[in-house]
């Protein structure tokens, strides 16, 4: 099995082919929930909001489950991120599964529970979650994910005591890693002192500034929307993470040539947008507004830092 790991950690893969494959494994997900599940209360789960959150969404997993599994086993990012991306595959036996077992009806769901409910399902590995939630597919799928770091952690330390040790660890840790993603909302809502997290992301939603404006307003999508822009963020930092950890030398460099003077004034242009379209959007105080400027403003940057670097490319040449 050691053979197998390292050759999969050989593998040579460009950021972009990486993102590329991710995406493609992610979208048969998504088709083989749409094709065995059916539809969400009405709503396919191959349309591109949704497709897009699931992207994210795993995306963010991944990189949390290569940093857990980074805590004890030395080896490079790149390849962690191989044995990820074929971790990533697995993600197909929920729906499959829940076709065979006749779990169709469950709706996937994350959780929004209150503090007691949410470590009552961490502890039983997601039991009692109603009608909707983690389905048995989702259980399953994750116990293998779960099993193949815990091989990866296993074969790659020197000592029977170590390797159980760390094992246990990584298994730990990937487990609370997974775990907390499927129930952010409602970690979330329990910062933010809720105990329904449902109401919580619902009424604030329904009261944002896009959501009235919106010409035909759907609360499922606007839900998805505002988790989508959550993880982005999440993205965002374990991107920054990940190049401290790679190489943070050349994180420093990328921050040095961001042009800071320009780049404040077009971010002031668009707070001044912002300013002059603020009685039209109805804006009220609201958290998802904060999130929408957080996302807006990250966003920007990046184009920002993107032609930065193709200018600077064009100048080499």
């Amino acid at each position: 099995m050691k053979k197998f790991f390292e050759a999969l950690e050989k593998q040579q893969f460009t950021l972009t082919g990486w993102l590329a494959a991710a995406f493609g494994i992610v979208l048969i997900r998504a088709v083989l929930e749409n094709f065995f599940n059916g539809t969400i209360n009405g709503y396919p789960t191959a349309d591109a909001t949704t497709l897009v959150h699931f992207y994210l969404w795993y995306i963010a997993v991944v990189a949390c489950l290569i940093f857990c599994i980074k805590f004890v086993v030395n080896k490079p990012l790149p390849h962690l991120a191989n044995i990820g991306l074929f971790g990533l595959i697995f993600i197909w036996i929920a729906p499959i599964v829940d076709l065979a077992s006749g779990a169709r009806s469950h709706l996937m769901s994350y959780i929004y529970s209150a503090f007691p409910e949410i470590i009552r399902s961490y502890s039983t590995y997601f039991q009692d979650q109603g009608s909707a939630g983690i389905t048995t597919g989702i259980r399953i799928e994750i116990a293998v994910i779960l099993v193949l770091i815990g091989s990866y952690i296993y074969v790659n330390q020197t000592g029977l005591w170590s390797r159980i040790f760390k094992t246990f660890l990584g298994i730990c840790a990937s487990y609370t890693v997974i775990f907390a993603w499927l129930a952010f909302p409602g970690i979330i809502s329990i910062f933010a002192n809720q105990q329904e997290g449902l109401s919580f992301f619902t009424s604030s939603v329904v009261n944002s500034a896009a959501y009235l404006s919106s010409k035909n307003p759907n609360i499922i999508y606007a839900l998805i929307t505002v988790m989508s822009q959550l993880i982005y963020l999440a993205l965002f930092l374990l991107a920054g993470i990940w190049l401290w950890v790679s190489n943070k030398r050349h994180l420093i460099e990328l921050l040095k040539n961001s042009r800071w003077p320009r780049l404040i004034y077009f971010l002031l242009i668009f707070a001044l947008g912002l300013f002059l379209t603020q009685a039209d959007l109805r804006i009220q105080n609201n958290w998802i507004h904060v999130l929408y400027l957080l996302t807006a403003t990250i966003t920007i940057y990046c184009f920002w830092m993107f032609s930065v670097g193709s200018n600077d490319l064009t100048d080499l040449e």
